[in-house]
């Protein structure tokens, strides 16, 4: 199956005609024609219904468009890869989960290349399922995670600390009623879970569930609610659209760089961590002083993840 011929039947089933594709392709129509049949031979089914003057995708092709979009999109990769393979580049892939760090690799990336100026870096962000599996597949060469990755071909380094306080719209609000109410729950990983559950009888049953901290924290500034979120990310609404619920545990969440220990790369991956530690240290030296500027002079029971 020709990358062309997918190429075609994807620009078809966004334009919606076969003149109008030719011409963008710089092919005869009649090229383009044949070019869905031959496809339509490979798969054994018809891919468009062909009414006058609108194309429509069967189930076929609708199945089709999935697979043609990964397809496609790889071999573009692999293009790229190999023209800067070609000129000498070394490629170090980066992967963040979603959200907090994500942000926290994106604040890292010029440092990154103003210390190894002579690597391209190619950058992604996936949830945590599917930047596990681009690490143990070697399509990724350092990955952030909220939790290690165990197996022994790896390496994991904690590399910075999220400080977590469960946050309402409610003032005064118990953490019975919070974690019953309209609770937003952020996927930490089972490090956060675990803990959570030590410190409460059962988990919540959220009315949504995010990897994002920033989605999940404009769902609740426009719709009420709670969730645990990080203090930085908080802390200006405090006081006034959010407030602390005063019952909770202060958490601290890692996050871990997790790296394949026989790379090619190890010495640039190393580099890279180096960078990273040096961007992410937290804003607070400990979780005793988020307590103290939230309430001076007033303890609060402290906990970790970790």
């Amino acid at each position: 199956m020709g990358i062309e011929l997918l190429k075609t039947f994807l620009a078809i089933r966004e334009i919606r005609h076969f003149g109008k594709v030719a011409a963008l392709m710089n092919i005869t129509q009649a090229a383009v024609s044949l070019r869905i049949k031959q496809l339509e031979i490979e798969i054994q089914a018809p891919l468009f219904y062909r009414y006058r003057n609108n194309l429509q995708l069967t189930d076929t092709g609708e199945k089709l468009v999935f697979y043609a979009e990964i397809i496609v999109a790889e071999w573009e990769k692999a293009q790229l890869e190999f023209s800067l393979r070609k000129h000498s580049k070394k490629i170090l892939r980066l992967g963040a989960m979603n959200g907090f760090s994500a942000l926290l690799l994106n604040k890292s990336l010029g440092p990154v290349h103003q210390r190894i100026s002579e690597v391209t870096l190619r950058v992604e962000s996936h949830d945590e399922e599917t930047l596990r599996s681009r690490l143990r597949e070697k399509r990724i060469d350092l990955g952030l995670l909220y939790d290690p990755l165990r197996d022994k071909e790896f390496g994991t380094r904690a590399i910075s600390s999220i400080e977590l306080v469960l946050v309402s719209t409610v003032k005064g609000q118990s953490i019975a009623d919070t974690l019953n109410g309209e609770y937003v729950a952020v996927e930490w990983g089972s490090f956060f879970n675990s803990r959570f559950l030590t410190l409460n009888s059962q988990m919540p049953n959220p009315v949504m569930l995010s990897t994002d901290t920033a989605i999940a924290l404009r769902f609740i500034l426009d719709n009420g609610g709670s969730a645990y979120l990080p203090y930085r990310l908080v802390q200006k609404y405090l006081g006034s659209a959010l407030h602390i619920v005063e019952e909770a545990e202060i958490l601290q969440q890692p996050i871990y760089a997790i790296y394949n220990q026989s790379s090619s790369l190890l010495n640039e991956i190393e580099q890279t961590l180096d960078v990273i530690m040096e961007n992410s240290k937290p804003e607070f030296a400990s979780l005793e002083d988020i307590v103290l500027s939230m309430k001076p002079g007033k303890a609060k029971r402290l906990s970790s993840v970790a």
